[in-house]
């Protein structure tokens, strides 16, 4: 959890239940934790530690940041001083923090030479949203970072913005996916729908030579953006998990051709839909006028099991309302 004290706590509202916001704040002791937070950050001590600590951690495969949990030592903090720290997604101050603090991981992993086999940073659905342009590292600084060759699973929490234009995101967040060169397992979340135009150019840029698992949620975009991630990896790509993934027929694709595709090109084993739709419609799926559901999931490499799923989408808001239960094509 990326939370830190600033120079006016009241500008951060606590999230915590429990705490009384309007309480009055022991300045001094604040002050004193602030201090000590601006000095870790200054001197480059926070690198230092966290690189130390890596180090002892030999078995440490997984590195999260993400806010459902606080980070250890913030109850203490807030018994000093009333106020736990805490973190505001419309503050620069906050922004900037994150920023340092995905830096401060990335450079303790690579001091530290741990075998990091996952990477996530998951800081978005609560309040702090990660921007691409907070990932953005100087390529040739990380081309020989041990974790380049031994992390093979990312995910990533996003939201590009609403006045960023769709290269300049799509191109720092590409170049940073693409540093894990033995990526096989891509989870994108984006916590704010990317439109088409977006989403077309991060299509255009990614690719990933070991790719065998993608998870994209949260996408607007044409049939042939998704078919061209598709289609460059093709020959590794093994299961595919879709999450509230809209298409537009203004090209003349459709699910089922899009899907068609899929069924011939590539192999397989597993293929999640849940809650997409085309135009703005659900889709879902109904076989043998059985329970319909728009969360589906085929299981299998038997090109048969993707005919049923071709042959039984439906659209339409009658009969497509949100289902709990998923149906499973095996």
């Amino acid at each position: 959890m990326p939370d830190e004290l600033r120079d006016d706590p009241r500008s951060s509202p606590c999230w915590i239940t429990g705490i009384n916001s309007s309480s009055i704040t022991d300045r001094t002791k604040y002050q004193k934790h602030l201090n000590e937070q601006n000095y870790f950050r200054f001197t480059g001590l926070d690198t230092t530690l966290l690189t130390q600590v890596l180090k002892n951690a030999r078995n440490c495969r997984d590195i999260r940041l993400d806010d459902q949990d606080r980070p250890w030592g913030a109850a203490a903090i807030a018994r000093n001083t009333g106020l736990y720290p805490s973190s505001n997604a419309e503050s620069d101050y906050s922004k900037a923090y994150f920023q340092r603090a995905v830096h401060v991981v990335v450079a303790a992993m690579t001091a530290s030479e741990a075998p990091i086999t996952t990477l996530a940073i998951n800081n978005g659905i609560e309040r702090l949203h990660v921007y691409p342009s907070m990932l953005a590292f100087p390529a040739s600084h990380l081309d020989h970072a041990p974790w380049v060759n031994t992390i093979t699973t990312l995910e990533l929490t996003l939201d590009p913005g609403d006045d960023v234009a769709p290269q300049a995101w799509s191109k720092p967040l590409a170049d940073f996916i693409m540093l894990f060169r033995q990526l096989e397992c891509l989870d994108l979340y984006f916590d704010t729908r990317v439109e088409q135009p977006a989403f077309s150019a991060l299509s255009q840029t990614l690719e990933l030579p070991h790719l065998r698992t993608l998870k994209l949620a949260g996408v607007d975009c044409l049939p042939e953006d998704l078919l061209r991630i598709f289609n460059k990896h093709q020959s590794t790509l093994r299961e595919i998990f879709l999450e509230i993934i809209g298409i537009s027929t203004s090209t003349g694709g459709s699910w089922q051709l899009l899907l068609s595709e899929v069924r011939d090109r590539l192999q397989l084993t597993r293929l999640n839909m849940t809650q997409c739709d085309v135009n703005g419609d659900d889709i879902c799926f109904a076989e043998d006028d059985v329970d319909r559901s728009n969360i589906i999931d085929v299981i299998g490499q038997d090109p048969q099991l993707l005919d049923r799923l071709i042959k039984g989408i439906m659209k339409g808001t009658s009969g497509c309302e949100e289902k709990t239960s998923v149906i499973k094509i095996v």
